[in-house]
């Protein structure tokens, strides 16, 4: 089953029913409580152009940026990731939500 967070909803997160899913083919399951719906990021000058490299998953892209590796989602959010397929490309380009915005809005 693909799971798609649709960016742009500013309404408070909504749980439903538990689901489990496989993160592209990486091995790595995570699990779902049903739906909800993101805070809504806005744009920002602080938003960081980053360019997949080897080895990058969601996780570890928050890690590096927010110090949080469970707000991978914002990632996936603000770029359309369908995370039944949220394999990372090397060369691709996606948008690292802006760090002071996150964390003004997310903590």
């Amino acid at each position: 089953m693909a799971v798609k967070i649709e960016a742009g909803r500013s309404s408070p997160m909504k749980y439903m029913e538990q689901e489990e899913t496989e993160i592209g083919n990486t091995g790595v399951k995570v699990t779902f409580l049903g739906s909800f719906d993101p805070p809504d990021l806005p744009d920002s000058d602080g938003d960081i152009d980053y360019t997949i490299e080897d080895g990058d998953r969601l996780d570890k892209l928050a890690q590096r940026h927010y110090d949080d590796q469970l707000l991978w989602w914002v990632i996936a959010v603000k770029n359309n990731i369908d995370l039944a397929d949220a394999e990372l490309n090397p060369g691709s380009k996606i948008v690292i939500p802006d760090p002071v915005v996150v964390r003004s809005k997310i903590r």
